[in-house]
């Protein structure tokens, strides 16, 4: 049910899946969209990985420390992809890449 009007074509790109253990060594950060989520990832924690966790609106400018609403229950997909890209936007300003 993603906005037709914003990601009509996103295609396999918009698809979940698992956290596995193998993320850890894969990517340079790893992105919460809960606080239950971050909390499963970090006890999934291999010893000695040092990988920051962190909630994806901690990178919002408004809604830090925030949990991303599921719009599965909301009906607010919109709401919800207005609350991410601003988060994204954020990640890229973090590290250099806005």
């Amino acid at each position: 049910r993603l906005s037709r009007r914003r990601y009509s074509d996103c295609g396999r790109l918009c698809a979940g899946r698992a956290f596995g253990l193998a993320d850890y060594d894969a990517f340079d950060l790893i992105l919460a969209m809960d606080a239950k989520n971050l909390r499963d990832i970090e006890m999934q924690r291999p010893d000695g990985n040092t990988t920051p966790v962190r909630l994806m609106l901690d990178y919002s400018s408004s809604h830090q420390g925030q949990d991303v609403p599921d719009p599965y229950y909301t009906g607010n997909f919109d709401h919800v992809l207005d609350l991410i890209e601003e988060a994204a936007a954020g990640v890229l300003r973090a590290n250099g890449r806005a």
